[in-house]
C-alpha cells in the first residue's frame, strides 16, 4: 500500500498501477484540529484544507501588523485595535435611521440629535423648511441663507428679506405731484408697516409732504400738501 498527495489531496494506492483511493478531506482535517479555528497556528496549515475562506489581518496597502479584535458586546459589534477600543461598528442598516431625525425617533445611542451641547447628526434643510419651519434640527446651508432676498439699488428701489425672515421689505422712490395731488406709490403682499415722506429736493420752495396707508391696509399713497408742484421722496415698509 502506498500513500501520496495529488493536486494537494491524500490518496492510497493499494498496489502499484490500481485505481487511487482519496482520503476524507473532513476527517483528515477533523483528525488535526484545523476544523476548530481557535487550533490553528499560523503558516501552518494551507488555506485549501480549512473548511472556510481565512481572513487575512493586515498585508494590504498602508496596514501595520497589529492586532485586530472583532467581538460581539451584548448589544453591538466592536473592534479593537492591540489596545484601543474603537467602539461599534457601523453598518448600513443603523444610516436608514437618518430620516427619523425629523420626528426624533432615532436611536439616539446610534446617531444622537445633534444639539448645542451634544455633537450628533443633523439633517439639512429644505428651502420649504428654512422657511417655515421651527424644528432646531436641522443645518440651514448658505445657499438657503440667500434663498428670496433681493435688492434693486436704483431711484426707486427696495431691499427685500427672505420668507425665513418674514419677508421684510423697504421700499424708497420718488413722484411729482401737483398742489393737494396724490399717487398709490406702493404696495406689500402683507402689511404696510410705516412709511414717510419728504421733498426730494428744495428746488421748487419749501414745504411738507404726507404720507400715509390706505384703507386696505397693504399700500402707501404719498400727498403733496403744498401749494405748488414737489418733486416728492417716500421710504416705506412693510411684509
Amino acid at each position: 500500500m502506498t500513500l501520496g498527495s495529488l493536486a494537494g489531496a491524500y490518496y492510497v494506492r493499494a498496489t502499484p498501477g490500481s485505481t487511487l483511493s482519496f482520503l476524507n478531506p473532513v476527517g483528515m482535517r477533523e483528525s488535526t484540529g484545523a476544523h476548530t479555528a481557535a487550533n490553528l497556528t499560523t503558516g501552518t496549515i494551507p488555506a485549501a484544507r480549512l473548511p472556510f475562506t481565512p481572513v487575512q489581518q493586515g498585508g494590504g496597502a498602508g496596514q501595520a501588523a497589529n492586532k485586530i479584535y472583532i467581538g460581539w458586546s451584548g448589544a453591538d459589534l466592536k473592534a479593537q485595535v492591540d489596545g484601543t477600543d474603537l467602539g461599534a461598528i457601523a453598518f448600513k442598516s443603523w444610516a436608514s435611521h437618518a430620516p427619523n431625525i425629523q420626528t426624533g425617533s432615532l436611536n439616539r445611542s446610534v446617531i444622537p440629535v445633534a444639539s448645542e451641547t451634544e455633537r450628533g447628526g443633523v439633517l439639512v434643510a429644505t428651502h420649504s423648511q428654512t422657511a417655515s419651519s421651527t424644528a432646531d434640527y436641522l443645518a440651514i446651508t448658505p445657499p438657503k441663507l440667500r434663498f428670496g432676498f433681493s435688492a434693486l439699488f436704483e431711484t426707486s428701489g427696495h431691499i427685500t428679506f427672505p420668507s425665513w425672515m418674514l419677508g421684510f421689505t423697504i421700499k424708497w422712490g420718488r413722484v411729482t405731484l401737483n398742489s393737494g395731488q396724490s399717487s398709490a406709490v406702493t404696495s406689500f403682499p402683507g402689511v404696510a408697516l410705516a412709511g414717510t415722506a419728504f421733498h426730494y429736493s428744495n428746488a421748487a420752495g419749501g414745504g411738507s409732504a404726507a404720507m400715509r396707508c390706505l384703507p386696505n391696509g397693504n399700500s402707501f399713497i404719498v400727498v403733496n400738501t403744498e401749494s405748488s408742484p414737489r418733486l416728492v421722496g417716500w421710504i416705506a415698509f412693510g411684509v
